[in-house]
């Protein structure tokens, strides 16, 4: 189960994944206040167990207006990730090491990724409060648990976002400088498809960025070569933000 919310009625599984799409949608057009305003009605009128997906979404869209509320339902969204995870145990009640349960299963490990991109999108929750104490923390347990598992999907964007603190809530360049180096070096374990091409062009366009901070001329020379291959690359998957950038 997971987080239910008291309205009225409850909400069918079909509708339940509509709202959730269509709420999503309004996210990444970035209209925050149109799914605040849709969840409000949404919460008044029926009752459910949403998704961690789905709380992860509202956390991040409420974090821009309501600080508490949003780590609220970033921290729901983990938490129910990670109930969902421990579903998978054969013993639920040994969670540590031995028992019955394999935490080696591959459904205990794709529900442990998933439980990492919600921790990941918290810690960024973290990061856009300047709550550096808390983000920092969670970035390296996150970096740690996605090279345990082996999986450069998610350890890239981790490096990548703990980069971009370092970068902007820091002011540390030569540490943001070595993570995106370090994203391009994983990159290269993924499928070059567009999703990596974005990837390494942003990665690349963020460390010509840092080294521009170097201030030195030979830096500068670097910090170019960094930019022209990241348009390179951008313009091959057509990343218009990185080229306008």
């Amino acid at each position: 189960g997971g987080l239910r919310m008291v309205g009225g009625v409850p909400l069918q599984a079909d509708q339940q994944q509509k709202v959730e799409t269509e709420l999503r949608q309004l996210f990444l057009k970035g209209r925050v206040s149109d799914v605040i305003i849709s969840w409000e009605s949404v919460l008044s009128r029926f009752e459910c167990d949403w998704s961690p997906s789905m709380l992860s979404t509202l956390g991040l869209a409420y974090v821009l207006v309501e600080e508490d509320k949003g780590l609220e339902f970033l921290k729901k969204s983990v938490e129910v990730s990670r109930r969902f995870q421990e579903g998978f145990h054969g013993n639920q009640d040994d969670v540590v090491g031995g028992g019955s349960r394999s935490a080696d299963s591959e459904e205990y490990q794709r529900a442990e990724l998933e439980t990492l991109e919600y921790q990941l999108a918290l810690s960024n929750g973290y990061r856009d409060l300047h709550r550096n104490g808390d983000a920092g923390e969670l970035y390296n347990d996150i970096i740690d648990a996605a090279r345990r598992l082996d999986s450069p999907g998610v350890l890239c964007r981790a490096l990548m976002d703990y980069g971009s603190f370092l970068e902007t809530n820091v002011e540390d360049y030569d540490t943001a400088l070595l993570y995106y180096k370090e994203v391009l070096r994983v990159a290269e374990k993924l499928p070059t498809d567009t999703r990596q091409q974005k990837l390494v062009a942003r990665a690349l366009l963020k460390s010509g960025n840092v080294i521009a901070h170097q201030k030195c001329s030979a830096k500068d020379r670097q910090a170019v070569k960094q930019w022209s291959l990241a348009m390179q690359v951008a313009k091959r998957v057509k990343y218009n933000k990185v080229i306008r950038e």
